[in-house]
This record gives structure tokens, sequence and C-alpha cells, in this order.
């Protein structure tokens, strides 16, 4: 075997390691780009030690750079009780032995070839094997063929949107709590910002629970406007395939039934695959971390492959623009908030749904606004969302103050009163949830652990129908249901407002109902 060829295995391997662990998320596909980014990176590298007649010390060396580079997350977690700065030192100190060693020392580089070669085969041979079980044993994203639909995809042949039709925002605020919540876990009073929607003509449903504490299974529910039975019993309790959640999110039928009213539907996604893209909408917006790549593949497997290297850490320490993620972060929330004012502007019947991860981590906003370099950085590194109670509540302030200016200048901008529904899809973490969050057993949770992850903020702005249908339990599977049956006729019926949970991250449709553990339910009993 060429001396060079292990330089391969080790720029394969860590990629491959990655999405070996998270094949019930990520499609094959995504990781096709770094797969040949690194190639190539490689290829030209190794060009170039072969005009210095120097490419098999160059392939050693490119082979050790890239394991310390790529699998430097794994090394830190191995070494977690030690400084960042400390672990990097250890990997540049080893980085460089092994460059002295090849360039002045080693007097048989064959043998060490063979040696990497050999270590590379085992870790790419090893990492196979486990992706090979996992398609064997089904645990592997697989998304659904989509189903043709009757809505008309091409707007030029959509029909025109009736004279009174209202333009509809749905907005969600990841992990935003409820007013009582908040009060009862955090030790904050919210009453000034829920009066403030309230005198601007909002219904703050103030008992609402997330039907489902998960992202993906709580918009899969409210945007479908069902409960998740169906497919759980279909895809059965020990299935850990996500595509069929992920696909249930593109399918909604919320967009179906509105373009088929003729709206144009205006997708601003999240950072998270689930709600990131839609290939339905007339318009996706985004603030790509990786831009150049954005229409390609999922933004959320390219990030966390580059929490794995140095410049993730290098780019937190130092707010190094470039390799940082919070500051990118930052400024996407503020991108998609001057969007929505510019959708706001449009003369034409639009449905927005835009999901932003606020009041959700990273902890990176003063109640200001400003950008903050969060604390502890070393125990996020893996992008493990930390329990930080007063930080949380920084970013509801400012996730308030955010809310009541776009409210105001949607309302400033449309020509008819907008439908505007403003909800959390899952509240925050509790304590114990946060560390293991991969591991945790909600099946074990306690109840006070349930109530917290459950209580959303839910609020309704109906123009002409003031609280028509409206209560205070009202959930988000219900939503849809009734703004269709209020304004366009619909006969749907409301559905009971029900949780339920989900046993664990590898479990993702072994659902169990815990609406009777919730503190509300258990005052009405």
């Amino acid at each position: 075997m060429k001396s060079w060829f292990h330089s391969f295995l080790f720029a394969a391997y860590p990629i491959l390691l990655l999405y070996s662990f998270n094949m019930h998320e990520v499609e094959p596909v995504e990781i096709l780009i770094p797969l040949v980014l690194v190639t190539l990176v490689t290829m030209v590298i190794l060009g170039l030690g072969s005009i210095r007649s120097a490419q098999q010390k160059w392939a050693i060396c490119l082979s050790a750079f890239w394991f310390f580079f790529l699998c430097y997350g794994y090394i830190y977690e191995i070494l977690s009780f030690m400084r960042n700065i400390f672990v990097m030192g250890l990997c540049g100190i080893a980085l460089g032995g092994i460059a002295y060693h090849v360039f002045f020392r080693a007097k048989n580089l064959d043998r060490l070839s063979q040696v990497f070669t050999g270590f590379g085969g085992i870790l790419v041979a090893m990492t196979l094997i486990s992706i090979l079980i996992n398609i064997a044993t089904t645990d592997v994203f697989v998304r659904p063929t989509p189903v043709p639909v009757n809505p008309i995809e091409n707007a030029s042949e959509r029909p025109e949107p009736a004279p009174d039709a209202r333009d509809i925002y749905y907005l969600i605020f990841d992990r935003y709590a409820s007013a009582k919540n908040l009060k009862k876990y955090y030790g904050f009073d919210n009453t000034a910002f829920i009066n403030r929607l309230e005198q601007t003509g909002f219904y703050v449903a103030h008992d609402t629970y997330a039907n489902y504490p998960k992202t993906t299974h709580s918009i899969s529910s409210s945007l479908n406007m069902d409960y998740l039975d169906s497919l759980a019993q279909e895809m059965g309790p020990d299935n850990n395939n996500w595509g069929p959640l992920f696909s249930n999110i593109q399918e909604h039928k919320t967009w179906k039934f509105l373009k088929s009213r003729g709206y144009r539907y205006y997708h601003l996604g999240s950072f998270s695959k689930e709600s990131e893209h839609n290939i339905h909408a007339d318009v996706n917006i985004s603030y790509a971390v990786f831009p150049m790549m954005g229409f390609y593949t999922s933004q959320e497997f390219l990030t966390v492959l580059y929490r794995t290297t140095p410049l993730y850490h290098i780019g937190q320490k130092y707010a190094v623009d470039s390799y940082n993620f919070d500051k990118t972060h930052w400024r996407r929330v503020f991108y998609k908030l001057d969007e929505l004012r510019k959708i706001a502007e449009l003369k034409e019947t639009t449905f927005v749904y835009a999901h932003f991860l606020i009041p959700h981590p990273p902890y990176i906003f003063t109640r200001d606004g400003a950008f903050k370099i969060h604390a502890q950085k070393e125990a996020d590194y893996m992008f493990i969302d930390r329990y930080d109670p007063a930080a949380y509540i920084e970013q509801v302030i400012f996730t308030n103050r955010e809310i009541q200016k776009l409210i105001s200048d949607i309302l400033a901008s449309s020509d008819r009163e907008p439908i505007i529904i403003i909800q959390g899809d899952e509240g925050p973490w509790p304590e114990r949830y946060a560390p293991v969050y991969k591991e945790f057993n909600w099946r074990e949770a306690t109840d006070a652990e349930l109530d917290e992850k459950a209580g959303i903020l839910n609020a309704y702005y109906l123009p002409d129908k003031e609280t028509s249908g409206l209560y205070p339990s009202i959930s988000p599977v219900n939503t849809f249901r009734l703004i269709f049956n209020l304004y366009f006729g619909t006969s749907h019926t409301l559905l009971p407002d029900e949780s339920y949970c989900y046993r664990d991250e590898d479990h993702p449709y072994d659902l169990f109902p815990i609406t009777d553990r919730l503190s509300i339910r258990k005052i009405d009993q």
C-alpha cells in the first residue's frame, strides 16, 4: 500500500466517527462536503511534499495533524480535568515531537508509515463496522420520499388570495417558558411583558403546556395540527430514525393549506436541522455559518464537526469573529429580525414561519442585546447547553425587548392587521437534564422536571376575532385548527390539550403521556 495512503485514512476517520454517532439524525449526503474538503487538502499537501521529494515525511506529519486537529474535541473530553490551553499545548507538543522525529531522527520511514497505515486502517474499519451495524439495525436517518400534494407549488399558477386575507406570522421562540414557570422555577416575574402583550391586543394563554417538550416533536405536531400517535405506532418504540419527524416538518399541512389559498410561504428557520430549511417555501431566509455550503447540506453537521477542532476554542476564547460560532449566532438573530421587518412591508399575502433560538442557549446576549462571551466556555465545548438560570433570564429579558419592537414594527408596516402567533416550542432544560441530555431517560424524570420542560409562552393576535375560541390552556396542536376555523371557514375539531414525552434521544417514538403530572393539570383535578 502507498506510503501516503494513511493521510486519507486519518483525514476521513473523525468525519466518519461523528457520523456514526449521529446516524439517526444525519443524512449520508451531509458528510460529503467535509470528506471532499479534507481529501482535496490532503492531495494538495502531499503534492507539495512530492515536489520537495519529502512526500513520505509530509504524509506522516499530515496524518498526525488531522488526528490532533479533527479529534481535538474528543481529546479534550478525555482530558477534561485540564484547562483547554494546556490540552492544546500538549497536542501541539505531541505534533511538534512527531514532526521533529520524522524530519530529523527517524531512520526507517517505511516502518513508521506501515504503523500509521495500520492504525488508521483499524480506526476507519472499526467506524465503518459501526456504521454497517447501524444500517443493519435501521439505526440510521432515512427521510421518507415526499408524497405529491395538491397545493400548487408554482407561484405563477397559484390562486389569488381572498381580498380580506391576512398575513400570518408564526413566531417560535425556542425554550421560552410560561410566565408561571418563570416565576416558579427561576424566580422571575414576567408580568410586565405579558401585560404589554395583552395591552397590544394579544390573548396570552397562561396555562399552556407544550404538546411535546422537544423541538422536533413539537413543531412537527403544531404545523400538522395533530398528535404524533400514528407516526409513533408506525415507527415503533425502539426505532431511532428521526427522518420521518423531519419529513413531517418539511411536508407540514399548514403550508399546504395556505398555499392552496394563494399565500406565499417565507421560512426563517433556526440553525438546527429540523427547521433550518424548507424545500417547499417560496423563500428561505437564513444566516449561514458556512454560506457556500448552505444550499447543499445541513449547517448543523458541519458546525458540530467544526466544534471538534481547536478553531472553535480559539474563536470562543478570544472572540475571533472568523471562528466564533457564538458571534455568528448573535448576528443571525438580528439578521432574522430585520428580515421579518422587510417581509412586513411587502405587498403580498404571506405566511411566515420564523424560528428563533432565543432564549435558547448559547447565553451570549445581555439584556440590552450586546454580545458577551459567555462564562464557563469549557463546559460548553461540545455544544452542551449549560444550566444557568441567571443567564437564561438575561436572555428572556432581551427576547422580551425584541418581541415588543418586532410586533410594533410589523403592525405599523402592515396594510391589514396580520395574524400573529408567539409561541415557545418547549421549556428550558431542567438542571439534572442538561449535563446528560443524550442519555437522560424522561420516564425517570420527576413531575417538577416535566413541568419545567413543558410550560411555554403562547400568545395570539387575532384581529376582529378578539378571544373567539381561545382559552387559557390551548396548546400548539390546536393553533392552526382554530385559526383556520376562524378565518377560512374550516370545521376542524379542537383536540384535547395533552402533553407527551419521549423516552430519550435514542427512542424518539417511545412516547408516553405526562398531562396528569403537570402542575396546572393537578390543580384542575
